[in-house]
């Protein structure tokens, strides 16, 4: 396959965008990365709650403000901060959308 099919297919897949030409005469070609149809974390769902335990492996039990319990883990900047999380404490989780008995505890109050 030479360059000019390979620069054709990409076109037609919609990875390939030819802007306008340039001042110069120049026509320059830009890639575009397709995007990602998924869930972001800001529409995650967020609610309070307290640690009722601690596990293994920085996961926790945790008692949410409406009286659901879930288990949590830390988020990776707690884990980078060492942030220590311990029973009694009031954290601020986000739960998964796809299973709302798991969730990430996001920051301690």
């Amino acid at each position: 396959m030479t360059r000019a099919e390979r620069r054709l297919r990409l076109i037609a897949s919609g990875l390939l965008r030819k802007p306008a030409e340039s001042l110069t005469g120049l026509t320059k070609f830009v890639y575009f990365a397709k995007l990602k149809t998924s869930m972001s974390r800001e529409d995650a769902l967020r609610k309070e709650g307290i640690v009722t335990e601690a596990l293994r492996n920085a996961i926790f039990r945790i008692r949410l403000t409406d009286g659901e319990e879930v288990l949590a883990h830390l988020s990776g900047k707690l884990r980078l901060h060492r942030i220590k999380i311990l029973n009694g404490d009031k954290v601020l989780v986000e739960l998964s959308s796809y299973d709302p008995k798991r969730g990430r505890i996001i920051y301690r109050l």
